[in-house]
């Protein structure tokens, strides 16, 4: 049981926690240089659920982002968090086991709140990475809280939120599960943009709602139109012929 909720949560971590297009926004700002590329590519081709090139995660992972000290709007945290992400889709690959790289991926979202503890999104990324390396569900509704503080509205933070909630379901306070289905829904419903694939993001909730045993707990908070319900029933439905 615990390895496996290890895996799911290094998983959710890699697919959702670190945000749709947040690297990507941030290193436009920089000097588009090789490995700032590199990154930019892979936070793109991520929040599409893209396959990802093993050659672009491993130049991402080899990045030294000590030299990128801060000399304009972009603070230097985010090349931290630039190198767990790669060590996060590195640990995913080797199917969640490798806890070097787990604990790799942690050191440097830590540094990451040092240099930016407002952030919202490192906050959801540390609860799924600290899930992974084996701690309790009370530390991972803790870092979640944290999260939404920092960052109520913060939209990209939402899938990943709800992913390590649904993972950790029974074990959460009745006050962060009613949250939790609040965001599960404004997520639904969010239409898309240039950084956000509505179609996807709505894929990724059923599944997670499936792997949950929540999908009917959602159902009736979501198919509240003609329209929802037909698009949540034909996910589901295809979910489940997959599955």
């Amino acid at each position: 049981m615990a390895q496996g909720r290890a895996k799911r949560a290094i998983t959710i971590a890699v697919g959702l926690a670190l945000g749709a297009g947040l690297i990507a926004g941030a290193l436009r700002y920089l000097p588009l240089v090789g490995p700032a590329r590199a990154l930019d590519a892979l936070a793109l081709a991520a929040a599409f659920d893209e396959d990802l090139p093993t050659a672009l995660v491993e130049q991402a992972a080899s990045i030294d982002f000590s030299g990128a000290l801060s000399d304009g709007p972009l603070p230097d945290s985010r090349w931290v968090a630039s190198r767990a992400f790669a060590d996060i889709v590195r640990a995913e690959r080797a199917g969640g086991r490798d806890r070097a790289l787990i604990l790799e991926a942690r050191a440097h979202l830590a540094a990451q709140a040092r240099l930016s503890p407002g952030n919202p999104y490192l906050w959801a990324d540390l609860a799924a990475v600290d899930l992974a390396l084996g701690a309790g569900p009370q530390r991972a509704e803790a870092l979640l809280w944290q999260s939404i503080r920092l960052g109520r509205n913060a939209v990209r933070a939402w899938p990943g939120r709800v992913a390590v909630a649904f993972s950790i379901w029974p074990d959460i306070s009745d006050r962060l599960r009613q949250h939790m289905l609040d965001e599960a829904v404004a997520l639904w419903g969010k239409h898309g943009d240039s950084n956000w694939k509505q179609s996807r993001m709505q894929e990724r909730l059923v599944k997670l709602a499936l792997d949950a045993g929540l999908t009917d707990t959602l159902t009736p908070l979501i198919a509240v139109t003609p329209e929802d319900l037909a698009r949540w029933t034909f996910l589901l439905s295809a979910a489940l012929e997959r599955a």
